[in-house]
């Protein structure tokens, strides 16, 4: 879901602009440019306005106020960036004297979600760790809804502009010059069903990146890369930007997974070898976006974990004598390290028993038919009719006719996947329910569950999961199907339900336990009577605060409803 945004610069004055010799002089002819970047490859944000241009200045007063008006969801939000630069405006081209990044996030965080009349140094990656000159400025992202403050004039008075001339730094303010160093041994996607990406990691500070080297097209690769980086502080963005591009895209890098980490945590404690987890921020394929449920707008942040990298960072004050520059350098391991740092994993199964289902929308001709996933793999049901309301789901295995079925993969076992130990980095298990139309096939409902959840001991008095493994083998549930978004206005919430058990765990522990075919019983016809007598205190409805109220009874699908009494809110 995108959200309003109004962000506001208030360009005040700059002082001490270096020149294009790097010493002061009135050679320059400054201009700040604001830029908006947020989002990437579809989902881009870019946005920039610009002062008006001084001439023949160091020191100039602008004054002037810009805004931007932006849509932005969640994801692009949090990794939204603002760029205040000053540039020298030449007759045939422009050179940016120096540079300041701010995150959204980090003015949004702030109190009155704004950055007031403050000092800033500008900075150049290419000119090294010297400062370049000083903007004054007001920076304010507000929400809609939110409330900006007001400032009287006299405020700005009450901040001191630096001392000194162009190399003196603001009071108080001390360049410091860190190395990060980020070592990337393994690297590992999901792969959704899609082509094997030619991975690279790249890192990114503000402006500056480094990038690690291209694997061959997999889904797992051993980097063994060590990528370095200079930072230089005091800085106001403090988010280390982890990220996995595919470069075989024929329009460019596309990037699939994403992760960041604190820079002031690194430089006082070290992230030790290990995995992290990457989240969602490459585009998925429709038919995973249908299976949870999303938009392409929404899949970003609401997709399960979409990768993990194995890897280890710092970041330390290198001794005068180290040279600080942006590279990429192989890692050499031992074997006695390549053995350590391998991953282990073991060798997981789904198990899922199909039995009935009720209240399912059917027209004369339509037949339905169950799908389990787990990540890229899944397995279908046969297809089935409705008889009398209910959809028993038959085996069709030579034999089995009359028995209900019992779902397995293309080895005519369960559905086996290789993965990590860890089960916050696991695929989520889906359970969809589909009608096969004569114009289609089209989604009726579906279910979630985490495997975490699964292959925990549940005590469930509600009957939300279909499973218990206290009773040490698997037990049919009926649970309530979630509506498909897009069947929203065809099928009411909780109107249809599926009778099954689901089983996953570690295949030694999932094959000890009991699984027998079960016979589709005969149907016996039962009749509920209800009797509805009267209701009070019910709240008002409408503008002459009295109600049309009904009751409405569903059971399997089936709804009958009472006589509208009007006007009342003690109906008889």
């Amino acid at each position: 879901m995108r959200e309003h945004y109004q962000i506001r610069v208030h360009i005040i004055e700059a002082r001490g602009l270096r020149g294009p010799d790097g010493n002061k002089g009135f050679s320059v002819n400054p201009r700040t440019k604001i830029r908006i970047l947020a989002g990437e490859g579809a989902t881009l944000v870019d946005q920039s306005q610009y002062t008006r241009k001084a001439d023949a200045t160091n020191s100039v007063f602008w004054d002037e106020v810009r805004m931007f008006t932006v849509d932005l969801s969640r994801d692009q939000f949090n990794s939204g960036k603002m760029e205040v630069a000053v540039e020298d405006v030449g007759m045939f081209s422009n050179t940016t004297i120096g540079s300041a990044f701010f995150d959204l996030t980090t003015v949004y965080d702030r109190g009155y979600h704004e950055i007031f009349g403050e000092w800033v140094a500008l900075m150049s990656q290419a000119k090294g760790a010297a400062v370049q000159g000083f903007v004054r400025l007001s920076l304010t992202v507000l929400r809609e809804g939110d409330t900006p403050k007001l400032h009287q004039a006299h405020e700005l008075d009450d901040v001191d502009p630096p001392e000194g001339q162009l190399s003196m730094p603001m009071p108080g303010l001390e360049v410091e010059a860190y190395q990060l160093v980020v070592r990337i041994i393994r690297a590992e996607v999901n792969p959704f069903g899609i082509a094997k990406p030619k991975m690279q990691v790249r890192v990114r500070f503000g402006s500056t990146e480094v990038k690690s080297r291209i694997s061959p097209p997999r889904y797992e690769h051993n980097f063994y890369d060590e990528l370095r980086m200079p930072i230089y502080m005091p800085t106001l963005t403090d988010r280390i930007r982890i990220d996995i591009l595919d470069t075989g895209n024929i329009l460019g890098p596309v990037q699939l997974a994403d992760a960041s980490l604190s820079f002031l945590s690194l430089a006082a404690d070290p992230m030790e070898t290990g995995w992290l987890n990457m989240y969602g921020v490459r585009k998925l394929a429709p038919s995973v976006l249908g299976s949870i449920g999303r938009t392409e707008d929404e899949s970003a942040s609401d997709t399960a974990y979409c990768a993990r990298m194995l890897m280890f960072a710092t970041a330390y004050q290198p001794p005068p004598e180290e040279h600080l520059s942006v590279m990429s350098l192989p890692k050499l391991f031992s074997k006695t390290e390549l053995d350590a740092l391998q991953p282990r994993e073991q060798v997981y199964m789904l198990r899922c028993d199909l039995y009935d289902a009720i209240g399912l929308p059917a027209g004369p001709f339509d037949s339905f038919y169950v799908v389990a996933a787990l990540g890229p793999h899944e397995q279908k049901s046969s297809y089935c009719s409705m008889n009398e309301g209910v959809v028993h789901f038959e085996s069709s295995s030579p034999g089995k006719e009359g028995y209900y079925e019992q779902l397995e993969d293309i080895k005519l076992e369960d559905i086996k996947v290789s993965m990590p130990t860890d089960t916050d980095q696991h695929f989520d298990v889906f359970i969809h329910v589909y009608a096969s139309t004569p114009m289609g096939d089209r989604r009726l409902g579906y279910l979630r569950y985490s495997t975490a959840a699964l292959m925990r001991s549940v005590d469930d008095p509600d009957g939300m999961f279909p499973f218990d493994r206290s009773l040490g083998a698997p037990t049919p549930r009926w649970i309530y199907l979630l509506p498909d978004p897009v069947e929203l206005e065809h099928l009411e919430m909780a109107s249809c339900m599926l009778q099954f058990s689901l089983v996953f765990g570690l295949d030694k522990e999932v094959n000890t336990m009991g699984r027998k075919r079960r016979k589709i019983p005969k149907l016996r016809p039962y009749t509920l009577y209800a009797n509805i007598f009267a209701a009070t205190g019910l709240s008002p409805a409408n503008d002459n605060g009295l109600a049309d109220p009904y009751v409405r009874v569903s059971l399997a699908g089936v709804t009958e409803r009472t006589q509208t009494i009007e006007a009342s809110l003690n109906p008889m």
